[in-house]
């Protein structure tokens, strides 16, 4: 005679509890809200791919003593003419070439028919090792044309911008550059972009090999898709711990638990 076939229980249903509740609501949304940013920021370095490729390529835009915004001129070839002021000169410090220490030179220079400065990366100089101090430098005087790309110099907000030895008065070496805080510094208006001299002028420039913006959109799509990832893990992990049985009523009338004690 074939023996019944024990009850399988009471079947599993949602019953979530607070803790996983609260951690659920609040991890899920942020990390998808997280995966959207990285996809937005990839979004934003497409278009500026898009916007580097064809302002660098055309014709160079006069620069003069008017004032001009950022994004006017950001990533177009640009051409100016103007003195060399290395009185309100400075040095990055840190910056590497070829493995080696050193820093970029930028120098005003004052555009005619105003009292409007731009400044110029004439490039990079090494550091002397045996006088702990920059390479000296020299700067051209008389009127200079010059032509390079114009840059608008990322603001991070985590690194340490200014001098990077702090004196009284006018500091030559910073240790980064925010052109907001070098306008406040010196005595003259300052044109909101840096021009790369290009690497085959005369102008006084020093070693120029400058690279494209890194802009590298499929790194912020693979975030974007870490990050839904985990929010499905948590949301799976969730209802993984949410579905339980019932417990059984006190007393022991649970069929099955009849059964396991025979």
């Amino acid at each position: 005679m074939t023996p019944p076939i024990a009850p399988l229980g009471p079947p599993r249903r949602l019953r979530p509890r607070l803790l996983p509740t609260l951690a659920a609501a609040v991890l899920v949304p942020a990390l998808t809200a997280l995966g959207f940013w990285q996809l937005d920021r990839a979004r934003q370095k497409e278009l500026l791919k898009d916007e580097y490729a064809a302002r660098s390529e055309g014709p160079a835009l006069r620069i003069e003593a008017r004032p001009l915004t950022a994004e006017a001129v950001r990533y177009y070839k640009v051409g100016a003419q103007g003195e060399y002021e290395d009185d309100y000169q400075i040095l990055l410090a840190n910056r590497i070439h070829r493995r080696q220490l050193g820093y970029h030179v930028l120098t005003p220079l004052r555009l005619p028919g105003g009292d409007v400065r731009v400044l110029v990366n004439r490039g990079w100089i090494p550091h002397d090792l045996q006088r702990s101090q920059p390479t000296p430098t020299r700067t051209p005087k008389g009127t200079m044309g010059i032509e390079g790309l114009a840059v608008v110099p990322h603001k991070n907000v985590y690194a340490t911008t200014g001098p990077a030895q702090p004196t009284p008065g006018w500091s030559r070496i910073w240790s980064g550059l925010d052109l907001d805080e070098y306008a406040a510094a010196v005595p003259f208006p300052v044109q909101p972009f840096v021009i790369l001299l290009d690497a085959d002028s005369d102008a006084g420039g020093y070693v120029r090999e400058w690279r494209p913006p890194v802009l590298e959109p499929a790194k912020n799509r693979s975030y974007a898709l870490q990050w839904f990832s985990m929010a499905v893990a948590v949301l799976v992990i969730y209802l993984l711990l949410g579905f339980r049985r019932k417990a059984p009523p006190a007393g022991g009338n649970d069929p099955g638990a009849r059964r396991n004690g025979e």
